[in-house]
């Protein structure tokens, strides 16, 4: 999917019109039209906005991942793997590795 799809697909399933959205973002219903329909893409502050709002991440937003990794999911691992000894990190990213190899991603 492609940014557009998936900001329409957020905003769908968040109950917004493309108006609610454009009143959110300050911005006209016409450019969200246009975000949806991939003519143009936001500034980065408008994308940080849409991240922010719909609790994603950007990697979500522009396709890099299909997991929406909620921003509270992130900052709670990253202060977990902050406190594990270097070790088990090390069997983690081991473990990380095999599951990439295994379904090839």
């Amino acid at each position: 999917m492609i940014f557009g799809e998936i900001l329409s697909e957020l905003r769908k399933d968040h109950g917004m019109t493309q108006q609610d959205l454009a009143n959110q973002l300050s911005v006209s219903v016409y450019t969200i039209s246009s975000y949806e329909r991939n003519l143009i893409l936001p500034s980065d502050e408008i994308k940080i906005q849409i991240a922010k709002m719909f609790n994603v991440s950007l990697d979500y937003l522009f396709g890099v991942t299909s997991n929406p990794s909620k921003i509270e999911d992130i900052d709670s691992s990253v202060i977990i793997l902050k406190d594990i000894p270097k070790r088990a990190l090390r069997e983690i990213e081991l473990c990380i590795n095999k599951i990439k190899e295994k379904y090839k991603f």
